[in-house]
């Protein structure tokens, strides 16, 4: 017992539990997500899929051959499922197939050493705590993200590389991470937005309205030989998830794909608006977006909370995203439950929730909908903290809302 006492010997037990469950995953292929009707079969899927489709030669912005269709892993395809800079820089480095389990492996352990670290910076040095952590990581989402390897797992490390760059006020280095990581997937875009807002240095804000420009160029170039994909609302979360729900509740109704995306969107922004509401006319509510520091820069764990919370919400406005990528809003949510002023009472009843989230999913007419509906709450909630600590400030000291208080023309 006595390895458990000191405070140092507490945070290997994250990394500890982590890696035992994830060896035991593999070497008895995936048990978990056997049970849920999930599992592919082999290891990393998505990952090996990506190293063979790579090879192929599809029309885009950097290879202009006639589009044809190409044969990989028993499956054809007409176009390269991510964006042609991946596809790029998998060629440039010389991935072979074979190298995939070793592939994953690293990605795995790097998984394993950024949610350590983040542990450890957040001092979360409570057993029970780094317990609860280790069930959270170890949900059906993030072991679906794992048995795929899906390159989301790629992109959160890649979003604490830039996090830790704009912590440390290189915004320069930070911006062009950021760059590559919208040139990789492309729903890091929005991010350049809140870069914009929270950033006042002019040169950066030049740099980045540049390097977005070209970014947002590059993409509508790779989106006009990109064929819609769309995916239902099975084992996924997004604005369209609801009307699908409410399609069950009422046979009648029918909504369509865009019907729903617009129902689901009207839900998350009454849901923020009341919170906000909310939060101005009850003092125990208003704790829930009071920061512990007052500090007033912006740390790489703050940034990593804003960035994770600006993609989750990027991906739910924008359409249907399998449930891997809630290791957005986990990550996000480990900043967030260990940096603001709750009541004892608010702090567990947020736990709760995102537990829910995590395990109430593959199962689209009982589980899911209970987290979905939760999901959509605490985006709400996160939506609102970032709006009240990080946006509302930058927009107060702009010089567009100086002149509306200078008039005293404010809303």
């Amino acid at each position: 017992m006595k390895f458990f006492i000191t405070r140092e010997k507490q945070y290997l037990l994250f990394p500890l539990v982590f890696s035992i469950f994830y060896s035991l995953q593999i070497l008895f292929h995936w048990p978990l997500l056997r049970i849920w009707g999930m599992n592919n079969g082999f290891n990393f899927g998505d990952l090996r899929l990506v190293i063979a489709v790579s090879k192929c030669s599809f029309r885009n912005i950097f290879f202009q051959t006639p589009q044809y269709s190409c044969d990989a892993l028993g499956l054809t395809f007409s176009q390269f499922p991510y964006g042609t800079t991946l596809q790029v820089l998998v060629r440039f480095l010389q991935i072979k197939e074979n190298n995939t389990f070793v592939l994953g492996i690293i990605v795995l352990l790097a998984l394993c050493v950024l949610v350590s670290l983040i542990i450890y910076c957040l001092q979360i040095s409570n057993a029970k705590m780094i317990l609860y952590w280790c069930v959270i990581f170890c949900s059906p989402p993030i072991v679906l993200l794992i048995e795929r390897m899906n390159f989301d797992a790629v992109m959160i490390i890649i979003i604490a590389i830039a996090s830790v760059f704009f912590g440390n006020k290189k915004f320069t280095l930070g911006i062009i991470v950021l760059t590559l990581s919208v040139l990789l997937k492309f729903y890091t875009l929005p991010v350049f937005l809140i870069v914009l807002i929270i950033i006042k240095d002019i040169r950066i804000r030049i740099i980045s309205i540049l390097l977005m420009s070209i970014s947002i160029f590059i993409v509508l170039q790779e989106l006009s030989v990109i064929k819609d994909f769309r995916i239902g609302a099975f084992a996924s979360f997004g604005a369209p998830v609801y009307g699908t729900y409410l399609n069950k509740i009422f046979s009648n109704l029918n909504l369509s794909y865009e019907q729903s995306s617009i129902f689901g969107l009207f839900l998350y922004i009454v849901t923020s608006i009341i919170i906000i509401i909310f939060s101005r006319s009850n003092k125990k509510f208003s704790l829930l977006f009071r920061k512990t520091s007052n500090e007033s820069e912006i740390s790489s764990l703050e940034w990593l909370y804003i960035i994770c919370t600006s993609i989750m919400v990027s991906c739910f406005v924008f359409g249907n995203n399998f449930e891997y990528r809630l290791v957005f809003l986990l990550v996000a949510s480990m900043v967030y439950l260990n940096t603001r002023l709750f009541t004892s009472f608010q702090k567990r009843l947020l736990h709760i929730l995102l537990f829910l989230i995590c395990w109430c999913n593959y199962n689209l007419y009982f589980l899911q909908p209970i987290g979905d509906t939760f999901l959509l709450i605490i985006l709400a909630l996160f939506s609102a903290d970032i709006y009240f600590n990080y946006v509302q400030e930058s927009l107060l000291k702009s010089r567009f809302f100086s002149f509306l208080r200078d008039r005293r023309i404010m809303f």
